[in-house]
């Protein structure tokens, strides 16, 4: 596997949750970062965008960019398309590997299989694509549209490589919105929460990934040669609403019980992605160990660049 020290990899959203992390794990396999985020470049405009390119010339850029997911469904829509769109465009122009994630949520439910037959697995880009454009769910009808015009533009330019990671619910450090974040920040300036006469949430449940361990399959998915092409889903664990109540309830001295899945109890096997990569964050540690770090500082939002990033005006020039 090719190493990424010296490559020069611009990074879209590197401000975000994920984004700070990617930036971190590229910066530790040395691979030379530009980061943008809304204070330098506005990448709904096509020209700015393509400014950046020019001037980083990378050869691996990172989208993580997206719309905030509290704007109105036309503006969701109109932005995480938009930039979709320009970031598409430059990243086929400019040759250089395109490295995408989208929530896993835009995949369209699992077809019903009747009893007693078998069915062939559907490739992920197909079941996105077969998904169509539902204009209540902006955010999918958005990615897949992107999807669309990645495929359209690898039949122009064969050798351009775009690999999509659809992504679980993410969970750690300096998560501010999630489910995993909110119920954590609750507790810890909650002692006695959940509340007694709190109703079993049993209906509802989350599968989740640790931000670390989907960093470092954005670092395989930028350095894997070739490339594996169209979309690949990224494993997480599931564990329902009341299990996590009660695991903060008794501040973690239980074991973990996770949801069923395929007639199994107890925490799934996180499988092996065609990456070469696998998480290293167990539920049980992963949870541990961001509950370890609200008690120091309850207010989980820090938007600081990591340092192993260097600023975007260290070297664009040469």
């Amino acid at each position: 596997m090719p190493p990424l020290e010296g490559a020069r990899v611009l990074v879209t959203g590197a401000m975000g949750f994920l984004g700070k992390e990617v930036c971190r794990a590229l910066g530790e396999a040395k691979a030379k970062v530009y980061p943008v985020t809304r204070q330098t470049y506005d990448i709904r405009n096509e020209a700015e965008l393509l400014t950046a390119v020019c001037l980083a010339r990378p050869s691996v850029i990172v989208h993580l960019a997206a719309s905030h997911a509290g704007a109105p469904d036309f503006w969701l829509l109109r932005n995480t398309l938009t930039m979709g769109m320009n970031v598409v465009h430059a990243a086929a122009l400019q040759q250089a590997r395109l490295v995408w994630v989208a929530p896993v949520a835009c995949l369209p439910p699992d077809p019903v299989k009747p009893p007693g037959s078998a069915m062939m697995p559907v490739p992920e880009i197909d079941r996105l694509l077969a998904g169509g454009l539902d204009p209540s769910r902006p955010h999918a009808a958005a990615v897949r549209s992107v999807a669309a015009l990645i495929q359209s533009y690898r039949k122009k330019y064969e050798d351009w490589q775009a690999v999509g990671l659809l992504l679980p619910d993410l969970y750690g450090d300096g998560d501010s919105a999630g489910p995993v974040s909110r119920a954590l920040v609750d507790a810890v300036n909650a002692p006695s929460w959940p509340e007694p006469d709190k109703a079993p949430r049993e209906s509802i449940s989350f599968t989740l990934l640790h931000v670390w361990d989907a960093a470092c399959a954005v670092l395989e998915a930028c350095r894997k040669d070739p490339a594996p092409s169209g979309i690949l889903r990224l494993p997480g664990t599931r564990i329902r609403a009341s299990e996590l109540d009660r695991f903060i309830a008794e501040r973690f001295n239980g074991a973990i019980e996770c949801a069923e899945e395929d007639g199994k109890k107890g925490p799934q096997e996180l499988r092996v992605v065609p990456l070469g990569w696998k998480p290293v964050f167990s539920l049980a540690r992963g949870l541990r160990q961001y509950w370890d770090s609200l008690r120091r500082d309850p207010d989980p939002a820090a938007p600081l660049m990591p340092s192993t990033c260097d600023p975007w005006d260290g070297d664009v020039g040469t």
